[in-house]
């Protein structure tokens, strides 16, 4: 075998091993390694796409508004390359209402990148109480950081999403499923899961990780 060949081999077995692994952790029946895995990415997904919406229709905006200069300034941050949360001190503090909002939920996700889940927890309370565009997501977020510290507190929270039918209602069933899972609640579990499969709505990533824990409860049974 030539070394060109060679290393073409040994790069279809990195690749066969990393599919693998994909594979292993979508369907372990070990819900704490897939909460682990995939908890920043079950509410990254649907934060961003929001977040991608709210921001380009306040940049939209900014023009008739008045707000170009923050519209620019919040714009400049996002490129820098800098995760240092304090970066967006100067827009939460300065900010108007949603250029402000905005950039405080961006410096809690900032917190959350360095392991800083307090410091987040006391700037997504202040979203809560404070932002109407970001009330519910910052509820959501602020759950799935309890789910590890204060299960029952994150718990209560979903369900108050719930019942105030949040437009996160999909992400916010996932999460209280899991959070059955790590209880060892694993009928409560499956119910909501198998409730979310149905969904015509369900997002393909949300569709992939719930048929996966349907599946791997089925197994344990």
């Amino acid at each position: 075998m030539t070394r060109r060949n060679r290393k073409k081999e040994e790069n279809i077995q990195d690749v066969n091993k990393l599919m693998q692994e994909i594979e292993d952790t979508m369907h372990v029946d070990n819900m704490l390694a897939m909460w682990n895995a995939y908890k920043l990415h079950i509410i990254g997904s649907i934060a961003g796409l929001f977040i991608a919406v709210t921001a380009w229709q306040w940049y939209s905006s900014a023009y008739e508004t008045g707000l170009k200069n923050q519209s620019n300034a919040l714009w400049a941050l996002q490129q820098d390359v800098d995760t240092k949360p304090e970066k967006y001190n100067q827009l939460v503090e300065e900010g108007s209402e949603g250029y402000s909002s905005y950039a405080a939920f961006n410096k809690a996700q900032s917190y959350l990148q360095q392991n800083k889940h307090q410091e987040a927890l006391n700037m997504y309370n202040g979203m809560a109480a404070s932002s109407e565009e970001f009330a519910d997501l910052a509820q959501l977020n602020k759950a799935s950081i309890l789910l590890d510290k204060d299960i029952l507190k994150g718990q209560e929270i979903l369900n108050d999403l719930i019942k105030s039918e949040s437009p996160f209602m999909l992400s916010v069933k996932e999460l209280l499923a899991i959070s059955f899972e790590k209880q060892g609640k694993a009928e409560t579990a499956l119910k909501l899961y198998e409730n979310l499969a149905v969904n015509p709505m369900l997002p393909n990533g949300m569709k992939m990780r719930v048929q996966a824990r349907i599946d791997a409860i089925n197994r344990a049974s």
